[in-house]
């Protein structure tokens, strides 16, 4: 049980949290507000799993942050007016 007790700790105060919130706020656990966070959360969920299935493996790739702004830069280039060409 000690070798957990910090991920115990950080289940708890998430938990607190969300009971602080949803006491100030009716809003708080409304499904517009959850569905709001999950797609917010989302793409850095997926770079997560991603990692984890690298390090589970037995590949040690920690290179995760760069491979994310490359993805946004591509995006980001792909949805301007302009495109790639300039």
């Amino acid at each position: 049980m000690v070798r957990y007790a910090g991920a115990l700790l950080l289940a708890v105060l998430v938990l607190a949290l969300g009971f602080g919130a949803s006491r100030y706020s009716p809003f708080f656990f409304s499904s517009r507000n959850l569905s709001n966070i999950a797609s917010q959360v989302a793409p850095l969920a997926l770079a997560a799993l991603g990692q984890f299935s690298v390090i589970l493996l037995g590949g040690i790739d920690l290179s995760v942050g760069p491979l994310i702004s490359l993805v946004t830069a591509v995006a980001h280039l792909q949805r301007s007016p302009r495109g790639f060409g300039g």
